[in-house]
């Protein structure tokens, strides 16, 4: 996803309409989410090429990801038992080691816990 960007934004202040058109395209196509996407490319209009293209995109993204950094899970008990809980995620981004730390969590809070997986 990254190279891909980079080939538009690489060297330059502000973007051309055109240019806005092919990364917004290319968001969506890396599964950025349509929010975010709208969010990047308002945040590029914004900078009007007071900062080089690339180095607005790269603060903006980390304003997104560290949006929910502190994220806490609270008390989860629910009156039906068992809980069942799907997650689902895109490659990389973390789906397992979550998984594994939250069975570890609430193991040790005595809980009984299963993890099945259900890969396609």
């Amino acid at each position: 996803m990254f190279g891909r960007i980079t080939d538009i934004v690489a060297g330059k202040a502000s973007l051309s309409p055109l240019d806005l058109l092919q990364l917004e395209e290319r968001l969506l196509l890396a599964d950025v989410g349509v929010a975010a996407a709208e969010r990047l490319l308002s945040s590029l209009k914004r900078t009007d090429g007071k900062l080089p293209a690339i180095d607005t995109l790269k603060n903006e993204m980390r304003s997104i990801l560290s949006t929910n950094f502190d994220f806490r899970i609270s008390n989860f008990e629910f009156e039906t038992k068992p809980q069942v809980w799907l997650i689902a995620g895109v490659n990389g981004s973390g789906k397992t080691t979550t998984i594994g730390k939250l069975g570890h969590r609430f193991r040790d809070e005595g809980k009984k816990v299963m993890l099945a997986a259900a890969d396609t």
